[in-house]
């Protein structure tokens, strides 16, 4: 299986928000640490006017909002960010179910091979 073709954040500001799908934000990278990957959130805030209309769009989450503030920093347009950031935590949502459901697999499976002794 090849890997996805990697996307940069000037494809994403270029491309028109109604022809942007989920691969596309799942694909976009930073590729390594920037000047913006060690800023805490209240660094953050000092760098973006307004940062505070973030807080609602992503539940109050602090990290969630450090990293759109991070994308934004990079270039990216707020509704842009903002969807990038929702993107990652339906990601990281889904390797967790994934990891749980694994994880409760092999419970299951460890009982079922108990109960045969």
């Amino acid at each position: 299986m090849s890997r996805p073709r990697s996307v940069t954040i000037q494809e994403i500001v270029a491309t028109p928000m109604s022809e942007l799908r989920f691969r596309d934000f799942a694909n976009l990278k930073v590729g390594r640490r920037d000047r913006f990957t060690p800023l805490r959130l209240a660094e953050l805030r000092l760098l973006v006017t307004d940062s505070h209309i973030l807080d609602a769009a992503l539940d109050h989450d602090e990290t969630a909002v450090a990293s759109c503030l991070r994308w934004m920093l990079r270039g990216l347009p707020i509704e842009k960010a903002v969807r990038k950031v929702r993107t990652d935590l339906e990601i990281a949502e889904q390797a967790r179910l994934a990891s749980l459901s694994d994880t409760l697999s092999s419970k299951v499976e460890s009982e079922d091979h108990y109960n045969e002794l």
